[in-house]
């Protein structure tokens, strides 16, 4: 886990709330390869990679990552969260990156 990320409560934007800080965390977060893409389309439809963190209480689909690189941020909205030992160890979140130039280098 090398990046440090935001999680972040969904936004409620009749509200006037965009993304409120949930908690910051260390995360591995890795684009997935084809063979993963396939697992993932069980779960949803447009997931792009992998966010893996430290178990966190509370964490829910709606909530969004933000990944600070390189001077730009980078959003990733949740779609799909497993606890692979069920022991409360780390959270795997299949999610998809927001923006519509995701990955481009600027």
């Amino acid at each position: 886990m090398n990046n440090r990320v935001t999680l972040n409560n969904p936004p409620n934007p009749t509200a006037g709330v965009l993304l409120s800080p949930f908690v910051d965390t260390w995360a591995s977060v890795r684009a997935m390869g084809g063979a993963e893409m396939d697992k993932a389309q069980q779960f949803a439809q447009r997931s792009t990679h992998l966010v893996t963190i430290p178990c966190q209480p509370g964490v829910q689909q709606s909530m969004v990552f933000s990944l600070i690189e390189g001077g730009n941020t980078r959003y990733f909205q949740i779609e799909y969260i497993e606890d692979p030992d069920e022991r409360h160890i780390e959270l795997r979140c299949m999610a998809f990156e927001m923006n519509q130039n995701a990955g481009s280098a600027s």
